[in-house]
Order: structure tokens, then sequence, then C-alpha cells
């Protein structure tokens, strides 16, 4: 009788199990369908680096304008897979590509040369996107007392941050 009733228990969980194998495939199926793997070259990376740091840049200008501080602008924005700093010395900056950048702006500013904004990729795989602030722009806005000296935005950029921007 015990046997019975086990081959009975035993029965019912293998049937129970097999009702629910085509629903859970099918959650399954529906689920690596919305995982899309994006195959993108490193020229794509970087035009929508590009992209994501011009636009995060601006934001960072007008958010300094209003705060008329570069720090409260940057403080507002920044978040995990983004990483922006300010700074008018060349020793602040923690890589060594952002270094040589900033001596490469300051040299253009003090020989006026026309600067653009600059993006790479990182050996850690990362995307830097820099630019210069100019000094001779100025006041942020004629209600802010601070005056803005030369200095570098940087903007480092996650790489999936980049890669999941790209729209296919």
């Amino acid at each position: 009788m015990v046997r019975f009733f086990g081959w009975v228990l035993l029965s019912t969980f293998i049937a129970s199990c097999s009702a629910f194998y085509d629903k859970e495939k099918t959650n399954v199926n529906q689920i690596i369908k919305t995982q899309e793997i994006k195959k993108v070259s490193t020229t794509e990376i970087l035009i929508f680096g590009e992209k994501l740091g011009l636009k995060y840049g601006n934001q960072v200008k007008e958010l300094a304008v209003l705060f008329c501080n570069y720090d409260q602008a940057i403080d507002s924005i920044s978040f995990s897979d983004l990483k922006i700093y300010y700074d008018t010395l060349a020793s602040s900056f923690a890589n060594k590509e952002s270094k040589a950048l900033f001596e490469a702006y300051q040299y253009s500013e003090e020989n006026n040369i026309l600067m653009s904004p600059s993006v790479q990729t990182l050996p850690d795989g990362n995307i830097l996107y820099t630019f210069p602030i100019e000094s001779n722009e100025g006041s942020f806005d004629e209600n802010c007392e601070e005056k803005r000296p030369f200095g570098m935005l940087e903007i480092i950029l996650a790489r999936k941050l980049v890669v999941n921007s790209i729209e296919i």
C-alpha cells in the first residue's frame, strides 16, 4: 500500500513538473529575445562616446552657469557609469592621458591655438571625453562674481554606457 502511494505521489510530481516545462521554456525564450547582442566597432564606440560626452558636457556647462560653480554642476550629474572632473591643474587629473591633454590644451590656450574636444579609449576600456574651458570666456554669468580660469572638463564614460546608447 505504501509503495502504491509512493508511485502515485511520484507520478503526480513528474506530471506537474512537465506541465510547467513548456511555460517556463516560453518565458526563457522571451527573455533571450529581449537580450540584444550588439556587435559594434571601436569606431562606433568612439563616435557614440563623443556624442554622449558632448551631451553631458553641455549639461555641465549649463548647470555651471546656473550654480556659478563647476563642482556643484558636476555633483548634480555624476552617477556610477559616468565620472566627471573639472580642474585647472594638470597634476590633479588621475590618468596620464588626461594630464597630457590638459598640457596640450594649456599650450594651445597660451599660444591662441584653436582647441576642440578630444575622445579616446582608455587602457581599461572606458571612453575619455575632454574639452577645455577657456579663461577668456570671463565670468559664468552677469550674476556670478567668480571668474572662470583656464581648465579642462574630463568625462569618463563606462564602455557599457556607450554601447547601450548605440541604437541598432
